[in-house]
């Protein structure tokens, strides 16, 4: 298994050069890959249609949708490959430092959170495409 990390939107300038070629490659030569996203950004105060939150914007953002679809063509190989992706590594960054965010992130990294009423294990963030 080959692993590359994904850190933002300005790693697609790199990183979609290797759809021809190193991906190609790789599956070719039987490995699986490991695509593991990050978001490196600092946290800030957000409003989502949940209410206030502190975090980081760039996961919940339309931009990381578009980001996710380019991935997804970049990595795409042929029947039989296998690719894992690892979204919301280093989960417990990712959130403010207020006393209520501490309680979340404690919660959420023992079990699950919940987003618009469906239950997403954080520790089981990734997943086989």
């Amino acid at each position: 298994m080959l692993t590359s990390w994904f850190n933002g939107t300005s790693d697609l300038s790199w990183i979609s050069r290797w759809k021809n070629t190193e991906v190609a490659h790789d599956y070719a030569a039987g490995y699986a890959l490991h695509l593991i996203v990050w978001s490196g950004e600092g946290n800030s105060r957000l409003s989502t249609p949940y209410g206030p939150a502190c975090g980081r914007a760039y996961p919940l953002s339309a931009q990381f949708l578009k980001d996710m679809a380019q991935l997804a063509q970049i990595f795409r190989g042929p029947p039989r490959s296998r690719l894992y992706v690892t979204l919301f590594a280093e989960f417990q960054t990712m959130i403010g430092r207020r006393p209520a965010d501490l309680a979340f992130a404690s919660n959420a990294s023992k079990s699950a959170t919940v987003f618009g009423g469906s239950v997403m294990p954080i520790c089981c963030a990734s997943f086989l495409l």
